[in-house]
């Protein structure tokens, strides 16, 4: 069973045992943390809503991953998750650092 999360008005995860409260959570809010490009590649970081740890740990709610054009190797790559929203702004602006670097290397 998936476990389910919102953010409260401090973008602060609370779970949410109640899948319609959930889900309508999920269509009206903006669930962006931030998204770049570095060149031609995306770097977008969100709320998940949904625990992405399995289980295995602290929940990952928040995600980092990638979008490229053509046969990039950033094309849809995970770089982190995260629990919480502070560590999703870091671990966004860390990526940009980390693939601007890449592509500065090119």
């Amino acid at each position: 069973m998936f476990t389910h999360y919102i953010l409260n008005k401090s973008n602060y995860p609370i779970q949410c045992d109640d899948n319609e409260e959930w889900s309508k959570w999920m269509q009206e809010n903006n669930r962006i943390v931030n998204h770049d490009f570095v060149g031609d590649i995306l770097i977008s970081t969100v709320f998940l809503g949904v625990d992405h740890s399995w289980g295995g740990g602290p929940p990952e709610l928040f995600e980092t991953m990638t979008f490229a054009k053509d046969e990039s190797p950033w094309d849809h790559t995970v770089i982190g998750r995260y629990t919480f929203w502070d560590e999703a702004v870091d671990g966004h602006e860390k990526a940009v650092r980390e693939i601007s670097s890449y592509v500065g290397r090119q």
